[in-house]
């Protein structure tokens, strides 16, 4: 238990037990296993709950693991580490597990997200993220240390054209966290990160026969606090 070894196999009883080695044979009635003390032992299906195949995990104590090959999914929800001011995001990304400890993919979010701007008006943004991703995992613990970036565009969903106009701009989102690892195919992950969006605007305020235009170019700069899943 707690062994590292990317080559050996996870078998889950349905009583809970569980052993770790390398299965040797399995067929739709057995699977025969050679543990880690050298024993090989023959455990018929109908108490087999599941298998997890070795080659594409990282094995951690009592069963539980990371894995490390393979294509994979995140959601995630992002919301400002502190009280001042909101941001608030949800976002999905799928892509490949490249080797052991790099994933890259892309993405999609929507965001929501205030903020005083120039002029001292308090400005509501909403924006539709498209992004590349990439994550670096620094560690191979049960509480598994990365590193990621997601890069991209933010196009803005308000633009009422006589009134209100606002476009986008670049997105950019560097963030560290850990992911842990338990018995499931999905892991839970925390992150903390820095969400920089840039927003242009133009906006009449007042009026049509006292109106004042106020335009401004404001970047985002949010510390947020990042909740995902990952399969």
């Amino acid at each position: 238990m707690g062994q590292n070894i990317s080559t050996k196999s996870i078998v889950y009883l349905y009583d809970g037990s569980i052993y770790i080695g390398q299965i040797i044979k399995e067929d739709a009635f057995e699977v025969t296993l050679r543990t880690a003390s050298i024993d090989t032992i023959t455990i018929s299906k109908v108490f087999v709950k599941k298998t997890v195949a070795g080659k594409n995990i990282i094995h951690k104590e009592k069963g539980k693991f990371h894995k490390i090959d393979g294509n994979y999914f995140t959601a995630e929800l992002t919301v400002n580490a502190y009280a001042d001011n909101h941001y608030a995001q949800t976002s999905i990304a799928f892509g490949k597990r490249m080797t052991a400890k790099l994933q890259v993919g892309i993405g999609v979010g929507l965001t929501n997200a205030s903020a005083i701007v120039k002029g001292g008006s308090w400005e509501d943004h909403d924006f539709f993220q498209v992004f590349g991703v990439g994550k670096y995992y620094l560690n191979k613990n049960k509480s598994r240390l990365f590193t990621d970036l997601k890069a991209g565009w933010g196009f803005s969903l308000v633009d009422d054209w006589a009134r209100n106009t606002q476009s986008g701009g670049l997105y950019l989102n560097p963030g560290i966290g850990f992911e842990f690892a338990n018995r499931k195919k999905m892991k839970w992950s925390i992150k903390l990160s820095q969400s920089i969006q840039n927003v242009r605007a133009r906006k009449d305020i007042g009026g049509f026969d006292d109106s004042i235009l106020l335009t401004y170019n404001h970047w985002y700069n949010r510390t947020a606090l990042s909740v995902g899943i990952n399969f």
